[in-house]
């Protein structure tokens, strides 16, 4: 949603929330009825800081409040600040993520402190909302299959992210050190849904003790974000799910049953 959109969302909730109407509320605002309810129609893209301050004052509250600005709680923000970080990545200011989710600038410095600490968080949550689960649906007929189904799975979900990882990783660099025990912790339970969905179900595998499973497990994500990380925005997915699968052929090796 845009910063226009959300706009009009605000003033609508402001209208339903007091069971005022447009016109009585621009009335007493000092101000011609007829501009409002063609913004609010999506006819007219008119809207000013000296009309909406002239609306609030008239509503009795602030600007943030009535823009649905308050303080944010932390999980409200990064939800908020997801979609503009996954667009821009590295050169998403915080102050243009403020303008663009329309949380106040002092909120994000209050709860995140800079960039880059909102980036590392916002990353994180992404995974484990979106791109565990859809691994943990990978599924195949045999090793080779569900190395494919996973390389697909992986490579289709983080490359319109790319940017975002890209600055995500340069970020975590800097990271504290609870933000990199919680990377590591997001990388064990990715091993472990690659040792589950992967490598365990196959009987192509010669038998493995758990700790070479998650030990195999883990340099098999981590050959397929160097894969990542090393190619073009405009790579074309089906080559990168090739050259990983050849280097996951090598991390196998010696590992599989002969045929």
């Amino acid at each position: 949603m845009d910063r226009e959109e959300r706009l009009r969302r605000a003033l609508r909730d402001h209208i339903d929330a007091t069971g005022t109407s447009a016109s009585a509320w621009c009335r007493r605002a000092g101000l011609s009825s007829d501009w409002l309810a063609a913004f609010l129609r999506n006819n007219s893209h008119d809207i000013g800081s000296t009309r909406l301050i002239a609306l609030a004052d008239a509503a009795g509250v602030s600007i943030d409040t009535l823009l649905n600005r308050d303080a944010y709680d932390r999980m409200s923000a990064i939800a908020a600040a997801a979609p503009v970080l996954e667009h821009r990545g590295v050169t998403a200011t915080l102050g243009e993520i403020a303008r663009e989710t329309q949380i106040p600038i002092r909120d994000l410095i209050g709860q995140f402190e800079n960039r880059d600490n909102l980036l590392v968080e916002a990353w994180l949550h992404l995974v484990r909302e979106s791109a565990i689960p859809a691994m943990r649906a990978v599924n195949g007929e045999c090793l080779t299959s569900r190395m494919d189904a996973y390389a697909g799975t992986v490579i289709g979900w983080m490359m319109p992210r790319l940017p975002f990882y890209i600055a995500f990783r340069a970020a975590i660099t800097k990271g504290t050190h609870a933000q990199r025990e919680s990377y590591r912790q997001v990388q064990q339970v990715i091993a472990d849904a690659i040792t589950d969905r992967v490598l365990r179900p196959s009987r192509e595998l010669l038998p493995l003790d758990e700790e070479t499973l998650r030990r195999t497990a883990l340099v098999i994500y981590r050959e397929l974000a160097s894969v990542l990380v090393s190619c073009g925005l405009d790579e074309d997915e089906e080559f990168l799910v090739q050259d990983f699968l050849k280097s996951a052929r090598a991390i196998l090796s010696g590992k599989t049953l002969r045929p």
